[in-house]
């Protein structure tokens, strides 16, 4: 009897390992798939403000256009 409680007990120790493992695995698994979707809003922040600053740009632009325009017309 002492030898199947023993023999029961390392099962018992084995099956506790497995389940920490698959657990330890989920999160950082989970971890992973954080950092992932960080660096995509990153990314998008990244690509926004590039956008942004040819919008600006392009206004700019625009302006300095409609002011040569007006000033050619005074002429």
């Amino acid at each position: 009897m002492p030898s199947l409680a023993r023999k029961a007990g390392l099962y018992f120790g084995k099956f506790n390992k497995f389940l920490n493992k698959i657990k330890s695995d989920i999160n950082e698994e989970l971890k992973v798939d954080e950092l992932k979707e960080q660096l995509s809003m990153d990314q998008e922040k990244i690509s926004l403000s590039e956008v942004a600053e040819e919008v600006h740009s392009s206004i700019h632009s625009l302006e300095e256009d409609n002011f040569l325009s007006k000033e050619d017309l005074k002429k």
